[in-house]
């Protein structure tokens, strides 16, 4: 998976024959096990990382026990009904944050139009004698520049001049102000957020891809532990159900992502910088959220008992795999994207 995905990591060294002259034996397309024919080793190549995934408490992984009869080692029908309006009700709330956050930043806080506001605010109103103050001779402008907790009127004004001043405001000894700094790290928490969720989700399917297929789902007790399951075969439709919903998922993922980083771009505020961080992170954990308080005990137990799904393995370079570097750029060219 993307980053490595969840469950434990095997290491599998595949050594040269320094003996031989750097000759290794061929894996699997460079020839038969025997060794009978041998090739240059890749250096590219240096290890192989077997790894597997662990369900985790999710309403995007119950997915792969919805319509298994409680016969074949499922949790019934009545449970499955009720999983899928939990995940239709996760879909839902996300989908309507997306709406209702893209109604926000389709009208930024500072456009043409609020600029040309202030511009004519300062124009006929902030310097006008009208306006001035009669004991201290203060220009309505010299107040709200001075922060005057006395104003009687602009408050707007005043605000949003306060919102900019601490946004442009350069406390940490970098060339950058603290606003651009704290929206660059939340940002990166955002997108590190997002792509757990992309990780979790292509390790899912690729796991459920390479379960042994039959024409019923069926699921055999697996060691000693109560509850402890794994899947001995799985049929095509739930292949191409749960494969479908982790479509479904990554596609969510994605809107969120753009709609947070367009949320999290036009706020002025550091206050609400940082309480948007931290919505935006709750919003994309609604799946977990549901699961932990409405999941069915059943499920639970099947969740908590099964068996990892083992993974195709990884190939690695002096042990980083592509898919972890790959990650790092993606998110590295996101916030360059971001820079003015």
């Amino acid at each position: 998976g993307l980053g490595g995905s969840p469950g434990d990591l095997e290491l599998n060294v595949v050594t040269a024959d320094r003996e031989e002259g750097g000759k290794m034996e061929s894996r699997g397309e460079g020839g038969p096990e025997d060794g009978s024919r041998e090739g240059q080793a890749s250096p590219w190549l240096t290890e192989e990382l077997e790894q597997s995934y662990e369900l985790q408490e999710s309403m995007w992984d119950a997915v792969v026990y919805i319509g298994a009869d409680k016969n074949q080692g499922g949790m019934g029908y009545a449970g499955s009904a009720y999983t899928v309006l939990l995940l239709v009700l996760n879909v839902a709330v996300q989908a309507l944050f997306v709406v209702i956050v893209w109604g926000i930043v389709s009208e930024p806080q500072f456009d043409a139009n609020s600029v040309e506001g202030f511009r004519s605010w300062r124009r006929n109103i902030a310097h006008s004698v009208n306006e001035m103050e009669e004991l201290t001779q203060k220009s309505l402008a010299s107040r709200v520049c001075t922060s005057d907790a006395g104003l009687e009127t602009s408050q707007g004004q005043a605000a949003a001049y306060a919102n900019i001043q601490s946004y442009l405001k350069m406390t940490t000894g970098l060339p950058a102000g603290d606003g651009f700094l704290m929206c660059m790290l939340a940002l990166v928490m955002w997108y590190l957020s997002v792509g757990k969720e992309v990780t979790g989700a292509i390790s899912l399917a690729r796991g459920v891809w390479g379960l042994p297929g039959g024409k019923t789902t069926h699921l055999v007790p697996e060691g000693d532990e109560p509850h402890a399951t794994r899947f001995e075969s799985i049929s095509p439709a739930r292949r191409a159900l749960v494969i479908t919903v982790q479509v479904i998922r990554l596609v969510v993922s994605g809107v969120l992502m753009h709609a947070g980083t367009l949320f999290l771009a036009f706020t002025i505020s550091l206050t609400e910088l940082l309480l948007n961080a931290v919505a935006l992170e709750f919003v994309l954990s609604v799946d977990e959220l549901l699961f932990q308080a409405l999941a069915p005990v059943k499920l639970c137990l099947l969740i908590s008992g099964a068996a990892p799904l083992p993974l195709p393995p990884v190939r690695a370079w002096k042990g980083l795999n592509w898919a972890a570097g790959a990650l790092l750029i993606a998110i590295v060219a996101l916030l360059a994207a971001m820079l003015p």
